[in-house]
């Protein structure tokens, strides 16, 4: 018995000798080719709304801004619409009267092409801190601006 035990030990002495230490190391850390990629990581501006906006329309899109309350979109639309007929990602945002938290709906375009309508709210059980919702519906068509109109724009179906 205690033959067959030296044996073991010097067929394993025999192979550690024949392995240099930079094959152990590497046997240890895989080269980085080996290795899966890294996840992607959404972008994160601390903004959830623009957060939201960039990992959805990608790092290409045109920005046409965000519009705060009671200010005239339509430079942001004009903005979106040229995007649009270029078939170009884009986004904007037009904010909206909330009661107890931030109200957002925004309109955008995927580079694959598809339109939605985006709506924000920065605390949908109302009262102090974060507990973001988005809602998003997809669009047929490019947004329609609407004056005078509580949503300002809408999603055309054509």
């Amino acid at each position: 018995m205690q033959r067959i035990s030296r044996i073991n030990v010097v067929i394993a002495a025999a192979l550690m000798a024949a392995c240099s230490p930079a094959d152990r190391s590497t046997a240890a850390h895989p080269p980085a080719a080996a290795r899966p990629p890294a996840a992607v990581q959404a972008p994160t501006t601390g903004n959830p709304l623009r957060d939201e906006l960039s990992m959805l329309t990608g790092p290409g899109a045109r920005e046409c801004g965000l519009v705060a309350l009671g200010q005239d979109p339509a430079a942001a639309w004009q903005c979106a619409r040229a995007a649009d007929s270029q078939r170009t990602p884009y986004w904007f945002a037009i904010e909206r009267n909330g009661i107890d938290s931030e109200i957002w709906v925004a309109a955008l375009r995927t580079p694959n092409g598809q339109r939605y309508m985006l709506h924000y709210d920065s605390n949908y059980m109302g009262g102090p801190g974060l507990l973001p919702r988005f809602t998003r519906n997809a669009c047929t068509g490019f947004t329609t601006l609407v004056a005078d109109s509580p949503e300002n724009i809408e999603c055309s179906y054509q």
